[in-house]
Parts: structure tokens; sequence; C-alpha cells
């Protein structure tokens, strides 16, 4: 009879072991980054940029559960108080067909 001798299986736990310290860290990491950031306003002009070049425009995300401003583009735009013009028409009007208003 032949007689094999296997070596205990320890790498793969180690490597295994170390993947997950190496995955909780970088957790810990990004959890730590967004909890750090929560409180200020974020801005987010070199992303913005691109989606903005040749308007006025401007990006504010606001949480209203929370009260506090999390990203902002070209904020003194934002400050800026305007009427919103034809932006509604389209949704009131959808409303109103809804709610069987008009029919027309």
């Amino acid at each position: 009879m032949l007689a094999v001798k296997i070596k205990p299986f320890t790498k793969p736990i180690l490597i295994m072991k170390n993947t997950i310290h190496i995955n909780f860290a970088i957790f810990l990491i990004i959890a730590n980054i967004i909890y750090s950031s929560a409180s200020a306003s974020t801005d987010i002009s070199t992303v913005a940029s691109p989606l903005f070049e040749g308007t006025e425009g401007c990006f504010l995300l606001y949480d209203a559960s929370t009260n506090a401003e999390i990203a902002q583009f070209n904020k003194a735009k934002c400050a800026t108080q305007m009427a919103p013009d034809s932006t509604f028409k389209i949704a009131l009007s959808l409303m109103a067909f809804d709610a069987e208003i008009i029919d027309q």
C-alpha cells in the first residue's frame, strides 16, 4: 500500500483572514470619510464643471431630514432667487390630467 503524506492546509486560511482584515479596514476608512464629510458640504466643481459647460447653472444636494447641504456646485448662483418660469408647466399639466381636472 502506498502512503501519502498530506500537509495541513494553513496558507489559504491565513490569506482569507488577511483579506477579511483588509476589507474591514477599507470599510472603516470609507465609513469615516462619509461620516466626516456628512457635516460639511462638498464642493463638486471638478465633477460638475463639464456638465454645466456653456451655462450658468448650479446644483445643490440638500438632505431635508438632517437639514444639511451634502454637495454643491456654484453655490452663489443657487443662493440667487429666481422665478421657476416654465419648468413646472409640464409637471402641473400631467398632475391635472391624472386628477382628471382637465381632459384636453
